[in-house]
């Protein structure tokens, strides 16, 4: 059967394709193993070689290609950093059957590092590397047929998440005020919506201000960034350590890049020992340290889990299942705490 063009903004994520003939007659891949993981599922050929399979829109294709188009190009100059999948030239394949679309990263054989066993200091070079090795991003758009202003440019985003935060504060306000009775989590965001929108009044103004302006038009600031930075985002062997898991990448900030990583690991390592981690990758970078730090303390309030935790209990509906309400607000306020001590004592 052809392959159908359509336009489905719904993207059914428990429906995957995985039988073994799509597999294999479809994508190539004869799987012996397969996993479901947070992006979709984690399979494993018949050879020992690692995947991870992702649905997708169609209407984001073309940010995935230039995303294989980019990690190839990269590829040249890093070797350091996952490989793409396709079969004969193909980046991306449809299923006839329940007609959706699939893009597949081809993983290093390698481990994932639990927090607990996670050094940050171990993967400095390798970031360094990796951002370096797209220092030219802008400059050298030809060689991948890429233009600014296509939708993997995300630089300017941050206004868009702040405007989506307030709306979220104020249909939260709105829910409770509805109610007759208040809860646990209700009490804890009246408690914390004035702080809340503090921090957003703050960030916006910084993202509209003319000195962040200025360090965006900087392209040495700019690069080919993960977007999603954690301890998943690392595989680690006896040889070498690898980048991997580049679906939420884009063209950005890797200022944004290390507030992410940073902010992931929060609650895992101490204020010292990340504050010592970003500034030895800073290190590598010619531009004012100081405000390298300031525009990571920013994304760090942007990207704080108090926001994360308010959204997915009262606008994602996802109501804390088997968990205890008060231990959860017991962790958000406990990195609340922790991540205003590391900006206000190291940034």
């Amino acid at each position: 059967m052809s392959e159908k063009i359509f336009y489905n903004d719904t993207l059914n994520l428990s429906n995957y394709n995985l039988s073994y003939d799509f597999f294999y007659n479809n994508v190539g891949i004869d799987v012996q193993e397969c996993y479901p993981s947070r992006c979709g599922f984690y399979i494993i050929d018949k050879n020992k070689n690692n995947y991870i399979f992702i649905k997708i829109l169609y209407r984001d294709l073309s940010k995935y290609l230039i995303i294989f188009d980019i990690l190839e190009y990269l590829k040249k100059n890093n070797t350091n950093i996952s490989e793409t999948y396709s079969v004969d030239g193909k980046k991306y394949f449809f299923d006839d059957v329940n007609e959706e679309y699939y893009i597949i990263f081809k993983l290093t054989n390698g481990i994932y590092k639990k927090w607990i066993d996670f050094d940050f200091n171990s993967v400095i070079y390798k970031l360094k590397d990796f951002y370096q090795s797209s220092s030219n991003i802008l400059n050298n758009l030809s060689n991948f047929n890429l233009k600014e202003d296509i939708e993997i440019l995300t630089i300017g985003n941050e206004l868009k998440l702040i405007n989506r935060y307030f709306s979220n504060i104020e249909n939260i306000e709105k829910i409770i005020s509805y109610k007759q009775s208040k809860s646990l989590i209700d009490d804890f965001f009246d408690k914390n919506k004035e702080y809340m929108k503090s921090e957003l009044f703050e960030v916006r103004e910084f993202f509209l201000s003319k000195e962040y302006k200025i360090y965006c038009e900087d392209h040495k600031n700019i690069r080919f960034i993960n977007g999603n930075l954690s301890n998943k985002s690392f595989l680690f062997n006896e040889k070498d350590c690898f980048i991997v898991n580049f679906y939420d990448s884009s063209i950005d900030l890797f200022a944004k890049d290390i507030a992410i990583l940073i902010g992931n690991g929060m609650f895992h390592a101490s204020n010292q020992e990340l504050s010592l981690f970003a500034k030895n990758l800073l290190k590598s970078f010619n531009y004012n340290e100081g405000f390298h730090l300031k525009v990571i303390s920013n994304y760090l309030k942007i990207y704080n889990y108090i926001f994360k935790c308010f959204n997915e209990h009262y606008i994602q509906g996802e109501s804390c299942k088997n968990i205890i309400i008060e231990d959860k607000i017991k962790e958000i306020d406990c990195y609340k705490q922790k991540q205003y001590g590391f900006i206000k004592e190291y940034l």
